[in-house]
């Protein structure tokens, strides 16, 4: 808390004194000299003669300085004072400093009266649990109160069972940790969670998503990671079978699964067809969507002789699906075929009988 009040006192010292923000422009014209940058005049702007009479322009700033100070430089430092007023607020810095105190066992009346409130316990149970814990044989010896040995405090409260005994030590301890001052990895997590969870990845389990936002999080330490020893040490696990198991079981894994092995038939001698529709070649499109009318396949039948291609919606791949859609939309457009080419021909016949009778031909 004191590296946050210096940093506050000397914004402090640079908002009021122009000393530091002259050094500051004095480098920057330097650098823009150097590098050839030309630096612009002020802005100014025409003011209507209705307003103002006297002046035809009027300019906002008299020089460069004055402006970048204003529109810049103080504003800067105005939002930089304010969120550091926003978060660490007195209360919190008294909340700190009676959070040390008790790491510390070193509770006094006020200390133990701004941990009761935070937390809504009772001060005396409070001051009863830390004096178990300071005479606690195997109570764990902690140097300083940092943010570290908080979590280690709760790590070994939990570990140990004591969490059930010093109720208002852990819940001090567990409430503390999600106030703005000690979250800000929280606070890290969400502003990366739109980066993660994008468009694409919108269909993710909240597992997939946990992980990938760790990883995505804590990049310094993922970055030193071995991929190699990672690999080594799921191959000593023995989750190759498992992983190979689950693939096997899962149907989304089945259904796209692609393969390479191509199974080649025995090659024979085959016969031409001499007439439509003595040889036939089916065949079945699978994996297509569902349509309104619950057709799922396509059932593919090919002439050998004459190329004429049919294509028929099924429901299902079943042999009794197969037959019925074969029996109907094959033998029966077959047969109606026949039929009509009989008629058309004995019509035909009838009417060169008629035109011989009548010496037209």
């Amino acid at each position: 808390m004191k590296n946050v009040n210096s940093l506050r006192s000397t914004l402090d010292s640079m908002r009021n004194d122009d000393s530091e923000y002259k050094q500051m422009f004095d480098r920057s014209v330097i650098l823009c000299k150097k590098h050839d940058i030309a630096i612009p005049d002020s802005n100014s702007r025409k003011v209507s003669t209705r307003l103002d009479s006297n002046s035809p322009n009027q300019a906002f700033f008299n020089t460069k300085f004055d402006e970048l100070k204003i529109t810049v430089f103080y504003p800067l430092l105005d939002k930089l004072l304010s969120g550091i007023d926003l978060r660490f607020k007195q209360d919190t810095f008294d909340l700190v400093d009676a959070i040390a105190c008790m790491l510390n066992m070193n509770l006094t009346q006020k200390t133990t009266k701004i941990l009761s409130t935070f937390s809504k316990v009772s001060e005396d149970e409070l001051i009863t649990e830390l004096k178990l814990l300071k005479n606690y044989e195997n109570a764990m010896q902690l140097n300083g109160a940092s943010s570290k040995s908080i979590y280690e405090w709760i790590d070994w409260l939990k570990t140990t069972g004591n969490s059930t005994v010093y109720t208002c030590v852990f819940k001090t301890l567990k409430m503390f940790t999600i106030i703005p001052v000690t979250s800000c990895t929280c606070e890290r997590v969400f502003s990366k969670l739109t980066i993660v969870k994008n468009k694409l990845r919108s269909t993710m389990s909240q597992e997939r998503l946990e992980s990938l936002l760790l990883l995505f999080t804590e990049q310094e330490i993922v970055s030193k990671v071995d991929l190699n020893a990672v690999i080594d040490e799921f191959n000593s696990m023995g989750l190759k079978e498992d992983v190979i198991e689950y693939i096997k079981n899962y149907a989304s894994c089945q259904k796209g699964k692609v393969t390479n092995k191509k199974v080649r038939q025995p090659m024979v001698i085959t016969s031409t067809s001499s007439e439509p529709i003595e040889k036939l070649s089916l065949d079945i499109v699978s994996s297509l969507v569902t349509t309104l009318s619950g057709n799922t396949y396509i059932l593919t039948l090919q002439c050998d002789l004459t190329k004429y291609s049919m294509g028929i919606p099924i429901p299902n791949h079943q042999a009794s699906t197969i037959a019925e859609a074969f029996v109907l939309h094959l033998l029966v457009d077959m047969f109606l075929l026949q039929v009509v080419d009989m008629f058309l021909l004995q019509v035909v016949d009838m009417v060169l009988l008629n035109l011989v009778d009548y010496d037209i031909v």
